[in-house]
């Protein structure tokens, strides 16, 4: 009983359920391609494939992709097939897309999401196991603002009140939301502004008014890293499943970090999509779904500044899909 005492009274029963399936050779392998740094697959190792494989037997082999390379879906998609990974991960546009062009197979129906700006779609399907909620948070160093403290997002772009380098992952969702939210734009009126050419360009805008203080990483850990030893004063990071604010525990930084006030997280999520590619059995592929869906970081509500609107990134003009994937280039 004291393997399943970490996951709460939640995993015991579920763990009950677990030993009344078909048994599952202990030599079977699932393949997972997940798009991530170390960092991320670490906290991933932790919190769930480990767990999952002491209590079933099923070993995990994990294809790591970098931020950069997991921006191409269609191109992640056909790796994923040629090298036979079971699941593949993808922020929720992404695989909205993929299903949407019938490149995926369906695995339930769309539910509208409240206040979106779609149309209500009847029958729309879906093509991920289950979604990862995260959550991206603009944070500053407490030891470099001692005196005027910036407790709001749009601090972040305040160069002359708040001088220091900025650090931000290129592939980081949700900064053109952050930008205009920093310019006083209510969370419910961002994506009616960034459906328009003018909304767009007034959020890069933002941006290239930062750009001289801002150092874009390759991913969160080089953030973090920048942050931890003082090269940086300000920083988005990733909160993980965490339904506090600790800024601090989130990256463990070795400086003080404190969230830009309640505005300045962006919540979204990340689909893990079955492949049909991967020569796991049907049984252990039912297993670690069923396993993820009872893990907690899976079951979290994360309170943020805005939460992204994936249907809308799925469903934007070629045009606008072609700026809204340029822009950072133009600053770097």
């Amino acid at each position: 009983m004291q393997d399943f005492k970490m996951y709460g009274k939640k995993s015991i029963v579920f763990g009950l359920i677990l030993s009344c399936l078909p048994v599952v050779a202990s030599a079977e392998q699932l393949v997972l391609g997940i798009i991530g740094d170390s960092k991320r697959i670490a906290y991933l190792n932790e919190t769930l494939l480990q767990p999952f494989t002491e209590l079933t037997g099923i070993s995990i082999k994990i294809s790591s992709i970098s931020e950069h390379d997991g921006a191409d879906e269609e191109n992640l998609l056909q790796q994923a097939i040629r090298e036979k990974w079971d699941f593949l991960t993808l922020n929720e546009a992404q695989a909205m897309r993929l299903c949407g062009a019938g490149d995926l197979s369906p695995t339930g129906t769309m539910r509208q999401r409240q206040n979106s700006l779609l149309p209500e779609v009847s029958k729309a399907v879906t093509c991920h196991s289950f979604n990862e909620p995260r959550t991206e948070t603009m944070v500053y160093n407490l030891n470099a603002y001692q005196r005027d403290i910036p407790d709001h997002i749009s601090a972040f772009f305040d160069l002359e009140r708040f001088p220091g380098k900025r650090a931000v992952a290129v592939e980081a969702p949700g900064l053109l939301e952050m930008a205009l939210m920093a310019q006083g734009v209510p969370a419910s009126q961002v994506y009616h502004l960034l459906s328009t050419t003018r909304g767009v360009e007034l959020a890069i805008g933002v941006f290239a008014k930062a750009k001289p203080q801002i150092i874009w990483t390759k991913d969160h850990g080089e953030t973090e890293s920048l942050l931890a030893d003082g090269s940086a004063t300000m920083g988005l990071i990733e909160m993980g499943a965490r339904a506090d604010n600790d800024a601090n525990a989130a990256s463990g930084s070795a400086q003080p970090l404190n969230r830009l006030g309640t505005t300045s997280s962006i919540a979204h999520n990340t689909s893990w999509l079955p492949t049909a590619a991967g020569e796991g059995s049907v049984t252990a592929l039912g297993q670690f779904v069923d396993y993820a869906k009872q893990v907690e970081i899976f079951n979290v509500t994360l309170g943020a500044g805005i939460q992204r609107d994936a249907r809308w990134f799925a469903t934007v003009s070629p045009d606008l899909k072609t700026r809204l994937d340029s822009w950072r280039a133009a600053l770097q």
